[in-house]
């Protein structure tokens, strides 16, 4: 599980690196002053929206700010770290062993009913993702196009748009994201 109280510290560590205030945070990233303090002060998780927000405002990819800094070659069953958002039914669970590796693998799991929107500016560390499919159905809009996956599915995304992941109504839907950063 991804520990609030580090997470604090990295999105403080990376926005003081940056010589933001928590206005210019603000005013860049379209998360109010408030929430970010919280977030910072770890009196409040960050929606998963809003960690994209954040990524895109200061540069950094998603993986970097849920990193737990270690380096590895072997990522074991008990140290996948889960970020959950439970207010957007979405759970991450990171497995690839070097979390700031130019090659990411996460597992996603969206619960019925539930989608998670990521601005453009997200994508910007995204070299080449592939989703696939694992169980369930996904629907996802890639700006203006928009497709709807199933099981063993996998489709290359460019992804320089807004993106919206969705579960239908009636099931929820699993999936790996494979990335290659920048």
């Amino acid at each position: 599980m991804v520990d609030k109280h580090k997470l604090a510290k990295t999105l403080k560590d990376i926005r003081t690196k940056l010589d933001l205030t928590l206005n210019g945070a603000s005013e860049i990233s379209g998360v109010s002053r408030s929430m970010i303090n919280k977030i910072e002060t770890a009196k409040s998780s960050p929606t998963a929206e809003t960690l994209g927000k954040l990524s895109a405002a200061y540069r950094v990819p998603l993986s970097e700010m849920l990193s737990d800094s270690s380096k590895t070659t072997i990522r074991r069953a008990t140290d996948i770290r889960l970020y959950r958002d439970k207010t957007k039914g979405i759970f991450r669970e990171t497995l690839s062993p070097d979390d700031k590796g130019k090659l990411q693998l996460v597992r996603v799991k969206l619960e019925a009913g539930n989608s998670i929107s990521y601005p453009e500016g997200a994508y910007q560390f995204i070299a080449h993702e592939q989703i696939h499919i694992l169980l369930g159905t996904l629907i996802l809009k890639d700006g203006v196009d928009e497709f709807i996956l199933n099981p063993n599915d996998t489709i290359e995304l460019t992804c320089r748009n807004a993106c919206t992941f969705s579960a239908p109504d009636n099931s929820d839907v699993t999936y790996l994201v494979l990335t290659t950063n920048v």
